[in-house]
């Protein structure tokens, strides 16, 4: 199969959690953050991906968020990465999208349902994945 015939990899997240628009990365963060239960590495990570969006807000791009470079700004291993997005996705905090091999994937900012109905966030199209 070809690259061009091959599906794109579906957005990987909680049930029920809600894509929040880019643009509100603030209060995504503020409530992602004070998620109880969360470790140093699942904060350490959230950090980055809000340092992302804030740059993609002021900027117009954002850094490569490879898990290497999450590491690296994190202070930990890949591997943990790895652990810590998973767990990151199972509360709810984080979408994943998988990229082909050699591509970083894609992170998107989500919430509990709960979480985003404080946002204002419309909870009913959240099969919409914003551009990234």
């Amino acid at each position: 199969m070809t690259a061009a015939l091959a599906k794109p990899h579906p957005l990987r997240r909680a049930v029920g959690a809600v894509v929040i628009p880019a643009d509100r990365y603030e209060e995504w963060y503020s409530l992602a953050i004070a998620t109880p239960g969360l470790k140093e590495q699942e904060a350490g990570v959230l950090r980055v991906l809000y340092e992302h969006y804030r740059q993609l807000h002021q900027r117009g791009y954002g850094m490569q968020l490879s898990r290497e470079n999450i590491a690296g700004l994190v202070g930990i291993e890949p591997e943990h990465v790895r652990w810590a997005t998973h767990v990151l996705v199972e509360k709810g905090l984080i979408g994943v999208v998988r990229r082909g091999a050699g591509r970083s994937h894609a992170y998107f900012m989500t919430l509990p349902k709960r979480l985003a109905a404080a946002l204002q966030v419309n909870t009913a199209g959240d099969d919409d994945i914003p551009p990234f």
